[in-house]
């Protein structure tokens, strides 16, 4: 076997996601405890069953996958040692380490053939919408290597395999024959990773502590990691001032307190080890009023994401003006921008919806609508409020509903019941596992997938055609096709593209550099 040149060059497809230069960072040294902080309680430990960014966070400390993605969008070695792809690309096998679950049992070829069968492929939201049905077997060829067989070439294969991007390997002898989702130990995981799984305080933590026999030799520094819960975000810089937490992952990081945290020598900002995110508004196109294409079209063009840039990210990121975010320059269609397509025009607006047959009532309603969003981050409330002042200018009635999480997971991706939801998606650097996800149909119904419920097979097949051709400018044409049609039929809104920042106490080091939410086996404090 011998690489294929194209299965080499992710970096060139994607945006490094490497941090400042670390060379003049201390030495390492051992002990402490990091306090990180997540908004809302986690649903599980397990992110093989949800991209949500504090199962990530968390679970990415006791879970692994074969790989991780180094900052030059490289793959490196993980719990893989090394692997060789067949010249056609549609196999690839991988020397795994020999290593053990926190429960001493061996880590084993079988639990990856499981976890790619039973668990990856039907519940992690990027891995069973662009990987999962892809792969024609997994086959242990000994207890120490794996060849997983694809069905067709798929680009971006090495990088879904991070723990991040849904390829954490979960524990065979603790999952076989249960649903994931509902198996307690989805909760009190048992992974290979650097720290072990403790307790879990409802409504206040989850504790994790140092895994002794970890494979790595000499990690972790830590001792170990307390997640604390933080739905309220103005609460959260102001426990690092007061010393009470440490980490602030982008997903949480209120960027009004930016100022804050730039203003206190204890503290630093750091540029988040991502690929960029969107801020998206997806219309649910299932039921009425917004399964009218043009109905979407007008009320869009009176969404400000001038303000949304500006007031809601602190001119954090850049503002939106297509699907795929301009950032992921290779894919983006440079021609395609949403300020020439929707001009904000409020009488204009008025007169479309007078059209539609969307007439005002005698209190000047036309209809009423509700926008649903995550209440543990700031950014999608002043989303939502703009929009809502918005839309209240031409008669439209909306109602802000903020949610916790558990609350938010299935009223969106199970029951539809919405009008808007505002949530952030990663894109991961390549349209195949971050974008294609938004609109494709497969994807319907999955948690972190295709809310609105938009359903087009020319889209599933630009999508399957930039995941599965070789040359990054095909590629980058099959995309580009896809993000015209869904720029005009508008199932969901870009509201706003971000790379997004971490706050950390300026003592912690060691985190940054690779793609996730922080490699915390390599964190250390330092003076």
């Amino acid at each position: 076997m011998k690489l294929r040149p194209w299965a080499l060059s992710l970096s060139t497809l994607l945006l490094s996601t490497a941090g400042p230069a670390l060379a003049q960072d201390p030495d390492p040294t051992y002990g402490g405890t990091a306090i990180v902080v997540v908004g809302d309680e986690l649903t599980s430990l397990n992110p093989a069953i949800t991209s949500g960014s504090g199962e990530g966070v968390v679970g990415c400390m006791v879970l692994e996958g074969l790989v991780e993605i180094d900052g030059e969008g490289n793959p490196v070695p993980a719990l893989a040692k090394s692997w060789t792809i067949s010249d056609d690309g549609l196999s690839y096998t991988f020397e795994l380490r020999e290593t053990s679950w926190h429960d001493g049992e061996p880590f084993t070829a079988d639990d990856v053939v499981y976890a790619f069968t039973n668990v990856n492929s039907k519940y992690a939201p990027l891995f069973s919408a662009q990987l999962g049905k892809r792969i024609e077997s997994v086959v242990a060829d000994g207890p120490h290597a794996v060849t997983v067989n694809l069905s067709e070439p798929f680009g971006p294969f090495m990088r879904i395999l991070t723990c991040w991007n849904g390829g954490a390997i979960t524990p065979k002898h603790v999952f076989e024959g249960t649903d994931p989702n509902t198996n307690p130990a989805s909760s009190e995981m048992i992974g290979t990773g650097p720290f072990k799984f403790e307790t879990w305080n409802t409504g206040d933590s989850i504790r994790l502590v140092k895994n002794e026999a970890y494979w790595k030799e000499g990690r972790p520094y830590l001792d170990g990691v307390v997640a604390r819960f933080m739905p309220n975000a103005a609460s959260r810089v102001q426990a690092m001032l007061a010393g009470e937490a440490d980490f602030i992952q982008k997903y949480y990081f209120p960027v009004s307190d930016l100022p804050a945290v730039e203003a206190s020598p204890a503290l630093k900002t750091m540029p988040a080890s991502q690929a960029p995110n969107n801020l998206l508004g997806f219309f649910n196109v299932t039921k009425p009023p917004f399964d009218n294409k043009e109905l979407r079209q007008a009320l869009f063009s009176l969404v400000d994401r001038d303000f949304i840039f500006k007031a809601g990210f602190g001119g954090q990121g850049m503002k939106a003006t297509g699907p795929i975010p301009k950032q992921v320059s290779w894919a983006s269609n440079p021609d395609l921008s949403y300020d020439e397509m929707y001009p904000a025009d409020v009488d204009a607006v008025n007169a479309k919806l007078d059209e539609l047959g969307f007439a005002r009532g005698s209190d000047g309603t036309r209809f009423e609508t509700s926008i649903i969003f995550e209440a543990a981050v700031p950014e999608r409330l002043k989303a939502a409020t703009a929009i809502q002042a918005a839309w209240q200018e031409v008669g439209v009635k909306v109602n802000v509903e903020p949610l916790e999480r558990a609350l938010l997971l299935p009223r969106a991706y199970t029951d539809g019941d919405f009008g808007v939801l505002i949530i952030s998606y990663g894109t991961y650097g390549d349209p195949a596992l971050g974008i294609a996800r938004v609109y494709i149909t497969s994807s319907i119904g999955k948690n972190y997938g295709n809310a609105s419920g938009y359903s087009n097979p020319q889209v599933d097949e630009l999508f399957a055609q930039g995941a599965t051709l070789a040359e990054t400018s095909a590629r980058s044409a099959a995309y580009r096709e896809a993000e015209k049609i869904i720029a005009e039929e508008l199932p969901v809104m870009t509201l706003h593209e971000n790379k997004g920042i971490d706050a950390a106490v300026a003592n912690l080091y060691g985190i940054w550099g690779y793609e996730g939410a922080g490699r915390f086996g390599e964190a250390y404090f330092a003076e």
